[in-house]
Parts: structure tokens; C-alpha cells; sequence
């Protein structure tokens, strides 16, 4: 596995993330029993199981109250996707979780 400290994002920040390619290939070393189990993810303060895999469609922002798509804001003229706090291309990949 690369470096995760290394990793950098398009906006240059560095990140501890790991990529699809990444997963993908830790992946390919479980058993078929590993591979029949729920997908759960673990953090400090909570945790999950992942639901499905989300591949956004077209472009989300996130004016600062969460993502949306841009098409609900792509007629407003006073609305310029480049002053969101965060912009999500189209394609980006998410996995969709339920908390436990």
C-alpha cells in the first residue's frame, strides 16, 4: 500500500485517504466467506455498514448546508458553482452507509 500521508487531492490538501484502485486490491485477498459479510466501516466516535455505492450523476455542491445536485442551482445568476464550499464532480464515487 502507498504512503497515505503522501496522498494529495485535486486541491492539493493532503488527505489519509485511500483510493478505489487501493481498496480494490486489499479486496482481492479476502475469502469467499470474508466476501459474504456486510461491508462496515469503523471511525472514533461511530461506525456502519455500507448500503450501496453511489456514483453521482452530475455535478453536487455544498453551499455550506450540505450537497446538492447543481442543476438545483444552475438557473439561479447569483449562483456561481465556484463559490461553493465544496463542489463534487459528476462520477465521484460514494459509499452510501446506514448507521448502526
Amino acid at each position: 500500500m502507498n504512503d497515505l500521508s503522501k496522498r494529495e487531492r485535486a486541491a492539493g490538501e493532503a488527505v489519509l485517504a485511500m483510493t478505489y484502485a487501493e481498496l480494490l486490491a486489499e479486496l482481492q485477498h479476502l475469502t469467499p466467506e470474508q466476501l459474504a459479510m456486510p461491508v462496515r466501516w469503523c471511525g472514533d466516535e461511530r461506525g456502519g455498514v455500507i448500503q450501496s455505492v453511489w456514483v453521482l450523476k452530475e455535478d453536487y455542491v455544498n453551499f455550506g448546508y450540505g450537497g446538492e445536485p447543481w442543476s438545483a442551482y444552475a438557473d439561479d445568476p447569483d449562483c456561481k458553482k465556484e463559490d461553493a464550499d465544496r463542489i463534487w464532480p459528476a462520477g465521484t464515487v460514494f459509499l452510501d452507509e446506514m448507521e448502526e
